[in-house]
């Protein structure tokens, strides 16, 4: 179980790396996926953050962005902070 929680950081930043950074670049003929993700995306880490293992998984991420400071960063950093 730990592998998986210590995987699960490092996932799901790829996973957003992917969608801001190399999305429309590399689905250019299916443009049409990056624009049903982009409108969604606010509500998921909503959903997520009710959650408490959600809340803790945004919190670490948060605490790797920070660090890491990806371009895309701020447009989602108020889904991550503790409220």
């Amino acid at each position: 179980m730990l592998s998986r929680e210590t995987e699960r950081v490092p996932r799901i930043l790829a996973w957003l790396s992917f969608w801001f950074d190399s999305s429309f670049e590399l689905l250019d003929e299916k443009l049409f996926l990056p624009h049903g993700f982009f409108p969604g995306l606010g509500r998921v880490l909503q959903e997520v953050a009710s959650d408490r293992l959600g809340r803790e998984t945004l919190n670490q991420i948060q605490q790797a962005e920070e660090a890491e400071q990806p371009a895309w960063y701020p447009l989602i950093a108020h889904y991550l902070t503790e409220k």
